[in-house]
């Protein structure tokens, strides 16, 4: 089977394939518009427990999820990032303080900001966010903004 035919034939599953060269996660991230600073509320205001700061940075070459809570930060490698069907991006992420990887679904509704879609664990596939709501009460996920 030819890469066209390959490549014709990956078209349809759920996560899209790259068919001409493979990139690096951060290259993918970098090509999406991932990299950088993405928050829940006011970027100016300092991190905190209500706002949550989001950094998707490169160092030595890897993609790394750094997370600010406040009160508590951690840095976290992220282990896949693919595109989806509908311009979306899945990004998988080894949350070392949890001790679990999470699988989450991006969209970029607006140039500057981002929707999570889901958010499930990869090991039981348990998710907090499912359709851009959070489980646990249904309201929608926050929109994200970019902060840099």
């Amino acid at each position: 089977m030819t890469t066209r035919a390959l490549c014709a034939a990956a078209f349809g599953l759920l996560v899209s394939v790259t068919c001409v060269q493979a990139e690096t996660d951060a290259e993918v991230a970098a090509g999406w518009g991932l990299l950088g600073e993405w928050r829940n509320s006011d970027c100016a205001a300092p991190a905190s427990p209500q706002i949550q700061s989001m950094k998707f940075v490169v160092k030595g070459g890897k993609l790394y999820l750094d997370r600010d809570f406040g009160a508590r930060a951690d840095s976290n490698r992220v282990t896949s990032v693919e595109p989806t069907l509908g311009g979306g991006i899945m990004v998988t992420v080894a949350l070392e303080v949890a001790h679990e990887t999470r699988e989450i679904v991006f969209l970029k509704p607006e140039p500057k900001r981002l929707q999570t879609l889901a958010n499930r664990s990869a090991a039981t596939g348990e998710f907090t966010i499912r359709d851009g709501k959070i489980v646990n009460g249904g309201q929608p996920a926050p929109l994200l903004y970019r902060c840099d």
